[in-house]
């Protein structure tokens, strides 16, 4: 957050509403139907998501596999595999952009 407290979203959502154009960080790739569901199970997990103290928690095996016997989902090897590197990439970007925002304070 900014001094405002403005999240970096809500000032790119400003600027693309005052200059009319879409600001490039928040154009998100399109994800194809097939693979649609990892990323909503991925957002199932997320939302459950732990923190240190320091920063957010990896998505843990014995996490997705609670996870798995709660919703009576099987994902396969190659499934969890994606999930965890939507994971790493998720929490990647959250600390750049806590650090972007600390730099701003």
């Amino acid at each position: 957050m900014d001094k405002q407290g403005n999240t970096k979203y809500d000032t790119l959502t400003k600027f693309s509403q005052r200059t009319g154009k879409t600001h490039p960080d928040l154009i998100s790739p399109e994800i194809s139907d097939e693979v649609m569901y990892i990323w909503t199970w991925f957002q199932e997990l997320n939302c459950q998501r732990t923190s240190n103290g320091f920063g957010l928690n990896p998505i843990t095996f014995l996490e997705i596999q609670a996870w798995a016997n709660v919703t009576h989902k099987s994902p396969t090897a190659w499934e969890i595999s994606a999930l965890r590197a939507i994971d790493m990439t998720w929490i990647n970007k959250m600390s750049d952009s806590q650090k972007t925002n600390d730099k701003i304070k």
